[in-house]
């Protein structure tokens, strides 16, 4: 993760940071999550986890497994605030459940969490780690190349072909498409430049890649035009 800058979901991102948080000395605890709408379905238990810092007594939320998530720690305790934007809250649910709320304009409406106990490792979460690496029906097997970075404008989102930002709820603006990419050299540099991205590929690879790419920028396209309305036809 960090020599290859490689990013990755939370079982991926959390266990690499935990690690080197442990190393620096830091006291953490690893709890139970569930991203989704309220209320929480009792099978989505275990599909995030979340890291806890303990400093002189308190308690904060760190969570590098939010793809548009918050960029800074926050405090385990009730609060609303902003952040470059985006609105947050943090409320306690009882019994050690808290509930984390997006932004309005975030990709989910936010993620519960189960404070009353922790697990040892990340590799507790090895059923919902294995479903999300192999299943067909995983968001991240079905979605094809999703890339996302939280920026002081905004969040940066690569979604195979096209590059957009997303502001927050705040402004007031809908999502912007920065650049459609039309090569699998141009989305290497797209890769390089907006998410630190050096991809060490064979030519063979490459090309696999952005056969992917293609594939699922094409559903996606089809995927959005079969959302949009039909127009009203003009009565002659």
């Amino acid at each position: 993760v960090s020599k290859q800058h490689r990013g990755g979901y939370c079982f991926i991102l959390v266990d690499a940071y935990s690690a080197l948080l442990r190393c620096l000395g830091f006291s953490i605890s690893l709890h139970c999550g569930s991203c989704g709408p309220e209320p929480t379905d009792p099978n989505k238990w275990g599909n995030h986890v979340v890291c806890l810092v303990h400093i002189d007594g308190r308690a904060y939320v760190s969570d590098v497994g939010l793809g548009d998530g918050p960029r800074r720690p926050f405090a385990l305790q009730e609060a609303s605030w902003c952040e470059e934007g985006f609105s947050f809250r943090l409320e306690d649910r009882g019994s050690g459940v808290w509930r984390w709320v997006h932004d309005a304009a975030g990709a989910f409406p936010g993620f519960s969490m189960d404070v009353s106990s922790s697990a040892r490792a990340v590799h507790e979460f090895e059923r919902y780690h294995d479903f999300f690496c192999t299943s067909p029906d995983s968001q991240f097997k079905s979605s094809g190349v999703v890339l996302q970075r939280a920026t002081p404008e905004g969040k940066l989102i690569m979604m195979s072909c096209t590059l957009k930002l997303k502001p927050p709820s705040s402004s007031g603006e809908t999502a912007k498409v920065l650049k459609v990419v039309t090569s699998c050299e141009e989305w290497l540099q797209a890769m390089a430049e907006n998410f630190g991205l050096q991809l060490d590929l064979t030519p063979d690879e490459c090309l696999t890649m952005w056969e992917s790419v293609l594939h699922y920028d094409s559903v996606w396209s089809q995927k959005k035009i079969a959302q949009t309305p039909n127009p009203v036809q003009p009565q002659l």
